[in-house]
């Protein structure tokens, strides 16, 4: 049972192809173990092959990736932009909280997204009120198309680092970058140049004199 992984109740591992033991009417040395233990098992739950979907995530363990299901990926993009393009430009904040899990969710599979949760986090910060309405304004609509153009156009995460590549001479750019609860710096290390962030003007007002630094919104591109 080696590389084997549990998330609840959902147990699941890889193996190479032929290297299989079979536990009539299906599969797995695990089986074997759970029947000694006395845990039940339901043949649904037993599912193999070489594209397998995991807790809601489409694993190819051949191509080293992990993204949504195709219709999964419809239904975010549908829900995002349809949350982004209200008419009424209103939505309650369980509504908020909801879209947040939902994109939270698929982060898992597109981590270089999370920019988008900026003014959407932003926007719900101190409220309590679950059927109280909150506006969305044009940062936040910006970050949420943001996020479905960027989307639809993934194919989802690679797991780069069983790959052989080295990105200390193989990257074509470096950022550095730190963060704090106030703002955000970065450098970009081949030209010396940098970009600070502020999310409270007064906190650093020598920033919020230069025009080319944001000092509103919270947007990535």
């Amino acid at each position: 049972m080696a590389f084997l992984c549990c998330y609840v109740d959902d147990c699941y591992s890889v193996g190479i192809v032929g290297d299989m033991e079979w536990y009539e009417p299906y599969h797995t040395r695990l089986l074997y173990l759970w029947d000694y233990l006395g845990i039940p098992h339901k043949l649904k739950k037993q599912v193999w092959g070489e594209v397998l979907i995991i807790i809601g995530f489409l694993v190819d363990p051949n191509k080293l990736t992990a993204t949504l299901p195709a219709e999964a990926k419809a239904d975010l993009v549908e829900h995002v932009r349809d949350f982004a393009l209200t008419p009424r430009r209103r939505r309650s904040l369980h509504e908020f909280e909801q879209l947040a899990g939902w994109m939270n969710w698929a982060l898992n599979v597109y981590p270089l997204f999370k920019p988008a949760l900026c003014n959407l986090y932003v926007k719900m910060s101190g409220k309590s009120r679950a059927h109280a309405t909150i506006n969305l304004n044009k940062p936040l609509i910006e970050e949420l198309l943001w996020f479905v153009e960027h989307v639809e156009a993934s194919s989802g995460m690679l797991f780069f680092a069983n790959i052989d590549w080295n990105p200390f001479t193989e990257a074509n750019l470096t950022i550095f970058c730190d963060a704090s609860l106030t703002g955000m710096d970065f450098l970009l290390g081949s030209s010396l140049r940098a970009w600070g962030y502020t999310v409270v003007r007064r906190i650093w007002p020598h920033l919020s004199r230069d025009p080319r630094v944001p000092s509103s919104s919270c947007s990535f591109h």
